[in-house]
């Protein structure tokens, strides 16, 4: 395998040993290459796998398997049924530059050293115009939206920036690619989420029956969301998020389940 000196990639490698998944890409390693395949076709024939080159993976994590874009590459909705071989260290570094831009920099960080973690007030102090509005969150709401947001049935990435009462991502919870500031997405559905707090709102009564039913036409909703609702277009009310944060907020309401007898 050529020399490569670049110590995130060799402390990658290493770590990867002759078998590891990262966010949703199961990686191979061998004496002289690497091979990349879904995750979710690690028993596949390799035979029955699309071969593709290093350079068209960016191509292939821009879209869904139904040809969707996708705006945000840490969903886990990375097209299945392909393969890539990788020759070196430094194709390594491209090949997830296009599958999870700055994810091996990102590990590295975290793995090596202490890197700088942007909090959600950081991040939404410093933003101007239209955005500015995701400030006026308080911590109780802004948590409930952080949760939806994040959840590892939207993103893979193990949330490490915070804010007061909001735990990081345990390990383990989703995948190894670190995320050290929100992104773009977080910061949309922060403003979504304040719009949705100045509503106008109702009083609505219920049993608690009715929201243990109305929890699981949720979590229906979301097992099987409506595929014409764009992932970015956080103001249509099916929007995954949207579904998500409905849940957090019922949630202190439901009954806590009573452990089951010894």
């Amino acid at each position: 395998m050529a020399s490569f000196d670049n110590p995130a990639v060799g402390a990658f490698i290493e770590w990867i040993g002759t078998q590891r998944v990262f966010g949703e890409v199961l990686i191979r390693a061998s004496d002289s290459s690497f091979t990349l395949c879904h995750v979710a076709n690690t028993d596949c024939d390799p035979n029955s796998l699309e071969m593709v080159e290093v350079a068209g993976l960016r191509a292939l994590a821009a879209n869904t398997e139904r040809g969707d874009f996708r705006p945000l590459k840490s969903a886990p909705n990375l097209r299945h049924g392909w393969k890539s071989t990788v020759s070196d260290p430094g194709e390594l570094e491209t090949a997830f530059s296009h599958l999870y831009p700055g994810s091996i920099a990102d590990w590295y960080a975290v793995s090596h050293s202490q890197p700088h973690i942007t909090g959600f007030r950081e991040f939404v102090d410093r933003q101007t115009g239209m955005f500015r509005t995701a400030a006026l969150l308080n911590d109780a709401s802004a948590s409930e939206a952080i949760r939806a947001t994040c959840d590892k049935r939207v993103c893979v990435k193990r949330r490490l920036w915070t804010i007061d009462g909001l735990e990081q991502d345990p390990i383990g919870l989703k995948s190894a690619i670190p995320c050290l500031e929100p992104c773009a997405m977080a910061l949309e559905f922060a403003r979504r989420a304040m719009r949705l707090e100045q509503d106008e709102k109702n009083t609505l009564r219920v049993s608690l029956g009715d929201l243990s039913t109305l929890t699981a036409a949720i979590d229906l909703a979301l097992a099987h969301p409506d595929l014409n609702v764009r992932e970015g277009d956080s103001g249509h009310p099916a929007n995954p998020r949207r579904i998500l944060l409905l849940r957090e907020k019922l949630l202190p309401y439901l009954p806590v389940p009573k452990p089951e007898p010894e």
